[in-house]
């Protein structure tokens, strides 16, 4: 009888440590399952899909989570307050969308519309080269920075963006395959608007306000002259020091002109000066006579 009631204690301790094991096996099971539960409640914040489908999964997330057994009561009450803590964040969230949501999308086709305006002005820039690597930072900064728009608006957009960006790409394949005569066409862009420089530098300006539409005009002209792409390597010396030659006589006509100007502003202040001088003087006299004649000369 001692042999037997030996035996069944010795089977009872080993079943009894069998079941302790696997029950701490499923506890740990249990807390990896509630922690990725948690990662995935997290990630829902800010994703970037209609509000209902995120809405959906988090009750798919909270079902799992009631059906997902105990964990180590070491860890229960810490990982609750966790859950519950991103749950509220995330019901705040979803108040804040229904809030915000219409003002983000109204912000996003806003920034998007800059974009493509901004990829359609690079499609209109003689140089190819650097309107095509600004085109990739347009195109990041539309996949990295903007969220999303109103449905009715996603697809006009990136069509419109699309045909700026295809506009360049095939800019670029044509300058690519006739490099050679798109360099010597730029060649005499460049050229002629060197004459169109020197020829404002030719003309005279008789007052501040032609002097600044000729600084205006010097200034387009300087603009395109940037604006135009690559030139023969073989040029590139002779162009440029024309162009700074240029602008440095322009530099020195429109320098000559406000100091001139200044001159003659000064030359009128001191002959105003004098005559109020004149003035106080005869104000001083009681020889009407003669300085009624002096006032009807000087006014």
């Amino acid at each position: 009888e001692k042999s037997k009631f030996e035996a069944l204690v010795q089977r009872y301790k080993s079943e009894r440590n069998t079941f302790y094991k696997e029950l701490e096996k499923n506890l740990q099971s249990n807390l990896k399952i509630r922690l990725a539960l948690i990662e995935e409640l997290k990630g829902l914040i800010g994703v970037d899909q209609p509000i209902g489908e995120t809405y959906k999964q988090f009750k798919t997330l909270q079902n799992k989570w009631h059906d997902t057994g105990h964990v180590p009561r070491a860890e229960a009450n810490n990982l609750w307050r966790t859950y519950r803590h991103h749950v509220g964040i995330f019901y705040d969230f979803l108040h804040l969308n229904r809030e915000f949501r219409e003002l983000d999308y109204k912000y996003n086709y806003e920034q998007k519309l800059k974009v493509i305006e901004e990829a359609e002005a690079l499609a209109a820039m003689e140089d190819i080269q650097k309107a095509f690597r600004n085109l990739q930072d347009l195109h990041k900064r539309w996949k990295d920075e903007l969220g999303p728009v109103a449905k009715e608006h996603g697809d006009a957009l990136w069509e419109r963006f699309g045909e700026a960006t295809k506009i360049i790409h095939d800019k670029r394949q044509y300058f690519l395959k006739n490099q050679e005569l798109v360099l010597e066409e730029n060649l005499q862009k460049k050229q002629l608007i060197l004459e169109q420089m020197k020829s404002l530098n030719e003309e005279q300006a008789n007052s501040h306000s032609a002097m600044q539409r000729q600084i205006n005009k010097m200034e387009g002209l300087r603009t395109s002259f940037f604006d135009i792409g690559h030139i023969p390597k073989s040029q590139n010396d002779s162009v440029w020091a024309d162009f700074k030659k240029t602008m440095g006589v322009f530099s020195r006509k429109r320098n000559n002109f406000y100091k001139n100007l200044k001159k003659s502003y000064n030359e009128n202040l001191q002959k105003r000066l004098e005559i109020i001088k004149e003035a106080e003087e005869l104000s001083q006299s009681d020889d009407f006579k003669n300085t009624t004649k002096l006032w009807c000369r000087i006014f």
